[in-house]
């Protein structure tokens, strides 16, 4: 199947994590072997949660070859600056950065039969604080939250802990924790969130 038949085929599919994982691993696979841009962002968020979030937009950090330009732009892709849009499909791509800020070695993940690779859980965890924490994005925080009671047995605390550091944002990390423990697996109602968020 074509590049562009199977981007069709693609955005198609209704909103959801079989769509993001689709497009995500369609992207990477016009990458030379090896080279592929990492999901970051919302879609890692959507990704990692099994669905707990739903993003319109992908967000990929890495060096863009000149190859996989020309690949984007013959598939009906139109780039403005950073952001690579398909119009007809209402696709959003973002290159937000060449470097995993912060850094961490990214993970290869297989999601409604499709592999992915995107940022490390930690290193999304620690980028969702920070954003809520410098920014006061609270879908960020409520996206923290997610990440941590989808993902957090499988994390490494002492990774998280550091790259949270790295961010200024261990303390948050720590409320975090105890937040998530409070709520015992359960989703915080608004009310919870609220006063989670603006302490």
């Amino acid at each position: 199947m074509s590049e562009r038949n199977a981007l069709r085929r693609l955005l198609r599919l209704p909103p959801g994590v079989r769509r993001t994982a689709g497009l995500a691993a369609w992207f990477q696979g016009l990458f030379p072997a090896g080279t592929a841009a990492v999901l970051v962002g919302g879609g890692a968020v959507e990704l990692l949660t099994g669905g707990g979030y739903v993003t319109g937009d992908l967000d990929f950090v890495g060096e863009l070859p000149r190859s996989v330009a020309a690949a984007l732009g013959a598939c009906g892709f139109e780039r403005r600056g950073r952001h690579w849009i398909h119009q007809a499909g209402g696709l959003f791509l973002e290159m937000p950065g060449k470097s995993l800020q912060p850094a961490a070695a990214p993970i290869e993940i297989e999601v409604a039969g499709v592999r992915v690779l995107v940022v490390a859980p930690e290193a999304l965890l620690a980028d969702r604080l920070a954003a809520w924490k410098f920014w006061r994005s609270e879908i960020d925080a409520a996206n923290a939250l997610r990440l941590l009671q989808n993902r957090g047995d499988k994390m490494n605390g002492h990774l998280a802990a550091r790259l949270a550091r790295e961010l200024d944002v261990e303390d948050e990390r720590r409320r975090l924790v105890r937040f998530a423990r409070r709520l015992r697996g359960r989703a915080a109602s608004e009310e919870e969130m609220v006063r989670w968020t603006r302490r």
